[in-house]
């Protein structure tokens, strides 16, 4: 809304890559994995205007049809916009973000992989004006005939909101700097205890300072579930609110009776979170 408002409308298209083309396709979730970072590639790959990247996904190696990424720019130079579709197709006239200049914003795609020859597991990065810096970090795979199946709830259900007398669990859990939160999931806001990973709406709040959060598989570990991923899920500045779409496996450890948790990592400032489900997999 606030790209439409400042006039981007009639040059950024608003959409995202669709889901993966190929039937039957079931999805792996992997703890976050950073790709690439174009901040500290040598040659630099940082995007100019009217340009595009190639990444070669590992997953393609399993035989993935389409792959889920969390996407950042960052050091952006104008308001512009980021499309993510299959190296050797057509690109499409879609965006996955759009900012404006000085913002770092993420989110959550799900794009297909080439099936072009010589393209064969590639996925491309396209930025319409200025210069950015792309972080690419995956969090799993789609493979036809092989992974978990997907399972909307009919409504998203809110399963943790640490704001002070919120009601919901983990009610005054602020996260501060440099700390984290274990989050149940299986079993909670009609998630079954089989469940493997989790379509989520996660949300930052009452921010105060430039931070990020990071969402993982809690692992059974430490304050934030053990070693944290070099990845992000979300970024903000200092009193901004930000949510994004988050799909994150859920970890084998125990953190109640069952298993079946995830972490979170705020790595400066207080935040509060608020976690929505809105679908399991399950085997």
């Amino acid at each position: 809304a606030g790209l439409v408002a400042m006039g981007l409308a009639s040059t950024a298209p608003v959409g995202a890559a669709g889901l993966p083309g190929a039937s039957g396709s079931g999805y792996t979730a992997v703890t976050p994995v950073r790709l690439l970072d174009t901040r500290t590639t040598t040659p630099s790959e940082t995007l100019v205007a009217n340009s595009a990247l190639t990444l070669a996904i590992p997953a393609d190696d399993f035989g993935a049809t389409a792959v889920s990424l969390n996407v950042t720019v960052t050091n952006t130079t104008a308001s512009s916009w980021l499309t993510v579709y299959p190296t050797g197709g057509t690109k499409p006239y879609v965006s996955n973000l759009n900012w404006i200049a000085g913002q770092t914003v993420a989110q959550s795609v799900i794009v297909p992989v080439s099936q072009v020859t010589g393209d064969v597991g590639d996925v491309s990065f396209y930025n319409y004006a200025g210069k950015t810096d792309v972080v690419v970090d995956i969090a799993g795979y789609f493979r036809a005939g092989y992974g978990d199946a997907y399972v909307p709830l009919s409504s998203p259900q809110r399963i943790t909101d640490t704001r002070a007398g919120s009601g919901y669990p983990n009610a005054g859990a602020t996260l501060p700097a440099a700390s984290g939160l274990n989050v149940q999931v299986a079993n909670e806001g009609g998630v079954p205890a089989d469940a493997t990973a989790v379509i989520m709406n996660v949300t930052v709040t009452n921010t105060t300072a430039n931070s990020w959060l990071t969402v993982y598989p809690y692992d059974g570990a430490g304050f934030g579930g053990g070693v944290e991923p070099t990845s992000s899920n979300l970024n903000w500045t200092a009193g901004e609110t930000v949510a994004n779409r988050v799909l994150v496996g859920l970890g084998s450890s125990s953190l109640t009776n069952v298993s079946g948790a995830v972490s979170l990592y705020n790595y400066a400032g207080n935040a509060d979170v608020v976690v929505d489900v809105a679908g399991y997999f399950v085997p």
